[in-house]
């Protein structure tokens, strides 16, 4: 009976541990500047991000999500720093990430 119970533990412990895996976060980041309501630029920027340790997907998935944000941001605050308000410019930045 141990023997049995045993053997189902060790199971369901290989099950869970293979259901772990690595992950890839691949981004695109569009950026368009307009200047006085004109599109002046339009700017692409690609970034693969590989996670080194393994997860199960709900989790690469939260990091991915959380990569996609962390990107718009530094490429906001980055347009911010070169063209402070006042000069007529306006952004927008979009980014997209998909689990690989």
């Amino acid at each position: 009976m141990k023997n049995s119970h045993l053997f189902l533990i060790s199971i369901v412990v290989i099950a869970i541990i293979s259901c772990k895996k690595t992950y890839t976060c691949d981004c695109e980041t569009n950026t368009v500047i307009s200047f006085m309501g004109s599109v002046d630029s339009v700017y692409s920027k690609s970034k693969i991000v590989p996670y080194s340790e393994k997860m199960t997907e709900t989790q690469a998935k939260s990091a991915c999500d959380h990569e996609a944000e962390s990107i718009k941001t530094t490429e906001e605050n980055a347009i911010k720093t070169y063209f402070p308000p006042g000069f007529g410019l306006s952004s927008n930045v979009s980014t997209t990430c998909d689990l690989k």
